[in-house]
């Protein structure tokens, strides 16, 4: 509902939709073959290393918003990011690579789905998953 009255101009006085300086950066229709490896090498590793650091039977996998989240501060420490915008970029470029990985590959099992929020969705790696060493 507040969606649609900002989107008529109703909503509160100075308060603007969150998402709507992410909806003006553009997203790129393609992803280039080496950042999908890169991406998904990061995700495949840090959900075997959190997988392995869980006490036996205990590991139930991780929230794709959390899995971004650790993403996105991984990609940040480099120094990658010189203005917001290209963070917005990455971000959504992230997103992409995840439903793909989901949904394409298969390498990414979503253990506790959450159709509300994907984000709040439970993921694991397939365990039929080779990891590259």
């Amino acid at each position: 509902e507040d969606a649609a009255m900002a989107a008529e101009g109703g909503a509160g006085e100075g308060q603007q939709d969150p998402g709507a300086a992410l909806k003006s950066i553009p997203v790129p229709t393609s992803v280039p073959y080496t950042k999908y490896r890169e991406v998904t090498g990061l995700i495949v590793t840090y959900l075997d290393s959190e997988e392995k650091r869980a006490t036996e039977g205990a590991y139930a996998g991780v929230k794709q918003a959390d899995l971004m989240r650790w993403y996105m501060d991984e990609v940040s420490k480099s120094g990658k990011f010189s203005s917001l915008d290209e963070m917005a970029q990455e971000y959504m470029l992230l997103q992409r690579i995840m439903e793909h990985l989901i949904n394409v590959d298969q390498t990414l099992i979503v253990m506790e789905p959450n159709e509300e929020d994907l984000t709040q969705r439970t993921l694991v790696l397939n365990a039929n998953y080779v990891l590259d060493q």
